[in-house]
């Protein structure tokens, strides 16, 4: 008796996932199969006629505003940080403005530095991060998706070279 009914909820379960893959391709082009998930996350070729414009040199920026610790939780502006369960991230809650740009460190200034201003209002120097596609480590890996199933950019922010507290 426990084997029919190992055997049958083994059916179903097979049934379900021959089900769910039938209406996932119904209409559609078959997917074709991809040696690894890095290559899914490529981002399609331009199309034909137009051109990519190369990336302008990063612009240097003033701020003011306080730097504010913020706890990982699940969340996108979390994954953005790259921050895990036991790390905190600093943002900077500019003043006059809704943007809370993601500190970034820089060879000039390391990451701990930003402990050092929390709570205080600072003025700080640097360039935007430019985001980076992320690319999956495995098939066990768990990251935001976009709705066509590519994962979601990681590295925005603001990269500083220079901060100091104002009065």
């Amino acid at each position: 008796m426990r084997r029919l009914s190992f055997l049958l909820v083994a059916l179903a379960l097979l049934w379900v996932t021959a089900c769910n893959k039938k209406a996932e391709t119904d209409g559609k082009d078959p997917k074709p199969a991809t040696n690894s998930a890095a290559e899914e996350a490529k981002p399609a070729d331009p199309e034909p006629g137009t051109e990519e414009t190369p990336a302008a040199a990063p612009v240097e920026r003033t701020l003011v505003g306080r730097v504010q610790e913020m706890p990982w939780s699940k969340d996108f502006e979390s994954w953005d940080a790259g921050a895990t369960v036991d790390t905190e991230y600093y943002v900077l809650r500019v003043e006059g403005s809704t943007e809370a740009p993601i500190l970034r460190f820089s060879e000039q200034v390391p990451f701990e530095k930003f402990a050092e201003f929390e709570g205080k209002r600072v003025e700080v120097v640097g360039t935007d991060a430019v985001p980076k596609t992320y690319v999956p480590k495995g098939p066990g890996d768990v990251y935001p998706m976009d709705k066509n199933g590519v994962p979601a950019p990681r590295g925005s922010g603001f990269i500083v070279k220079f901060i100091v507290e104002k009065e």
